[in-house]
């Protein structure tokens, strides 16, 4: 029976790598973003984005609300979930509301990262905003 289950297991481990979720790599994140800087102006108004260096592939910032509080703000990844290691892997914001990976055209909501066009099971890797006053920190911590 021992020697069954030794046999069997190499053929269990192979059938569930498929199942387990592609990671996009994770790299350190410690962003800021000056709110009173010119090319952050966009994020100083809701439904405002704007394109940040950091991250794996870069940070899109998205303003949401006007309370003045960390979750005014958001900031995704801009790989795409599932083909992050391709060379069309880097999403972009498309008509002020989504974000769209090139590679098979799924479109997440900018708004709160959910799927509305597309077959994506991996959702958009966001990151934590911290508000400052007059910056926003961003990590991945």
């Amino acid at each position: 029976m021992l020697r069954k289950l030794f046999f069997l297991a190499p053929l269990f481990l192979l059938a569930c790598e498929d199942s387990v979720p592609q990671q996009i790599p994770n790299v350190f994140v410690d962003e800021y973003v000056y709110l009173n800087n010119p090319s952050s102006q966009p994020i100083n108004f809701i439904g405002g984005w704007i394109y940040n260096p950091g991250g794996y592939k870069g940070l899109v910032i998205y303003r949401r609300y006007n309370n003045n509080d960390g979750n005014d703000w958001v900031a995704y990844e801009r790989a795409c979930p599932e083909h992050y290691d391709r060379g069309c892997g880097q999403m972009d914001v498309v008509e002020d509301t989504y974000l769209e990976c090139s590679c098979d055209d799924t479109r997440f909501l900018l708004f709160d990262g959910t799927v509305v066009e597309g077959s994506s099971t991996y959702p958009v890797l966001t990151y934590r905003v911290d508000y400052l006053g007059d910056r926003l920190h961003i990590t991945n911590r």
